[in-house]
């Protein structure tokens, strides 16, 4: 990849949008009725298993709660009824995820998770 000299030496964090942070996030599981995560909500990102095809949306977070992800980039990999909600949290506010009941599905293996989801700006 050949070098070009940028046209600008303005290299000031404030100035740029971050797309990809370059780094990998802890993914958070919500596995047992009553697991919370808190967290301010940094943007969602479609991703693609480019093996399979399957694609779902990741939300991406800076986490508060519980105290072993405070401060650390944390993504929740969502199902379609969590990513709805999710979907209506703006970025930048404080957002609150509660892993509330489990619902069986006729004829699928798994059990549908059903989550609370809150937020507050900051």
């Amino acid at each position: 990849m050949a070098s070009t000299k940028a046209q600008t030496t303005d290299n000031s964090p404030d100035e740029w949008s971050t797309v990809d942070d370059g780094t990998q996030p802890t993914t958070i599981t919500l596995d047992v009725v009553g697991d919370v995560f808190i967290g301010v909500k940094i943007r969602s990102k479609k991703i693609t298993d480019q093996e399979k095809g399957d694609s779902w949306t990741q939300f991406q977070f800076t986490g508060q709660s519980p105290d072993e992800v405070n401060g650390e980039f944390c993504a929740i990999n969502a199902s379609v009824r969590l990513a709805e909600s999710l979907g209506e949290v703006p970025d930048g506010a404080l957002t609150r995820i509660e892993f509330t009941e489990t619902v069986p599905i006729k004829g699928r293996k798994d059990p549908m998770k059903l989550y609370s989801v809150k937020y507050r700006a900051i």
